[in-house]
């Protein structure tokens, strides 16, 4: 898609700004303004389709009252495209009347996920932020792989791992009955010769086995292991557990693979649900490295900005639309909810390892590499996020 005048016009603004600017910052506010003009044809859109979801809740003769208010809540905090101080004040005197004594932990787990409306009432928004947080995160990638080479942590510079035995023990375990033999033998050879077992698939009958475990095949026999990874889950359909897809990736692997599913979900590859059980394990992978904060303060949001970028293709921008009014001074404590206030941190942020306290110690900004982050940002990666978004008209 074209990139729209009035996002054009504000990121010339910005980078006038942010160059006059002593400090070159761009504030969680005025990014607030910009991401609002990646679309304003559907705000209206989406304020009726969130008065109709309350009002289909309200309608419902099977909830209690106290899931009622819980859902309706839910809708306005996953939706809402901005704030609105009236219907806030109605859900909160609503919340106020529930029987506290009736609510649970089964009224949380019961909630739909509502924010998989997203990519429908908010396509151009979801989709552009997605891909901004993706390029975003991508120009943080090699902070995370220099933080990993320089340490001695062997756990977190972990060698590659190879898939071979991985992928034949799910072809084993998850392939369809016509699919499992067929693949077994090919994989089954040895000494293991790449090119043969590949001819051997291409000559295959294509009634012969599932065409996405063929595809995932290839994938592997190619050595496109992340891709290998994936299409093996899709052919698993429904069934397919994407918390066991993760656990064998690399640390120093794990943020690209992260951001390999997210496109994959932005393009709507892989559901939501699939995309949660995948966000459920990396954040313990992250968590488990051993000393991970111990490594350089910058690897702590380097992880943040995996994490958030993976989370925008989840939950899009809601959580930085409910922050940024509450905390509009939010960018002091680089935890906004739209990835880029960590990003141009663990960018530019310098630090100094400090011998007699054996710990790092903040050493202020480069405000040269900051600059630099945020001139990067507004002229090369929002256009390019636009760029990469396909018109949903056409």
């Amino acid at each position: 898609m074209q990139i729209p005048e009035e996002v054009e016009q504000l990121c010339q603004q910005y980078l006038t700004e942010i160059r006059q600017d002593p400090n070159h910052d761009l504030s969680p506010a005025k990014r607030k303004l910009l991401y609002e003009a990646f679309d304003r044809s559907t705000q209206e859109a989406i304020w009726q389709r969130i008065q109709t979801e309350m009002a289909q809740v309200a309608a419902d003769p099977n909830l209690s009252y106290t899931d009622k208010t819980l859902r309706r809540k839910t809708i306005y905090n996953t939706l809402a495209p901005s704030q609105d101080l009236v219907l806030e004040a109605m859900l909160q005197d609503e919340w106020g009347r529930v029987q506290k004594s009736a609510y649970s932990w089964q009224s949380h787990q019961n909630i739909p996920d509502y924010y998989t409306l997203l990519p429908e009432i908010d396509p151009i928004r979801y989709r552009v932020v997605g891909q901004l947080g993706i390029l975003t995160a991508r120009q943080v990638l090699p902070v995370w792989e220099e933080i990993l080479d320089n340490t001695e942590n062997e756990t977190a510079r972990s060698d590659k791992h190879d898939l071979f035995e991985e992928f034949y023990g799910w072809v084993e375990k998850y392939a369809d009955d016509k699919s499992k033999p067929v693949l077994l033998e090919i994989l089954n050879q040895f000494p293991r010769d790449n090119e043969k077992m590949r001819q051997d698939l291409e000559n295959l009958d294509p009634s012969a086995i599932n065409p996405d475990w063929k595809t995932a095949t290839f994938h592997l026999l190619n050595g496109s292991e992340f891709e290998a990874t994936i299409q093996a889950f899709l052919a698993q359909g429904e069934a397919a557990s994407w918390v066991e897809s993760v656990r064998n990736v690399s640390t120093l692997e794990l943020p690209s693979y992260m951001l390999f599913v997210a496109e994959k979900v932005l393009n709507g590859v892989i559901s939501h649900k699939a995309a949660r059980q995948v966000a459920s394990i990396t954040g313990i992978m992250f968590g488990n490295i051993p000393e991970l904060y111990e490594l350089a303060p910058p690897s702590y949001d380097a992880c943040r900005v995996f994490e958030g970028t993976f989370g925008l293709t989840i939950i899009g921008l809601q959580e930085f639309n409910r922050k940024v009014p509450e905390k509009p001074d939010i960018s002091k404590e680089q935890d906004s909810g739209d990835v880029v206030g960590a990003a141009v941190k663990a960018y530019s942020d310098v630090y100094s390892y400090n011998e007699d306290n054996e710990d790092y110690e903040f050493e202020g900004p480069d405000l040269q590499k900051r600059l630099e982050f945020w001139e990067w940002w507004l002229s090369e990666a929002i256009p390019q996020a636009w760029e990469m978004t396909p018109d949903p008209a056409k």
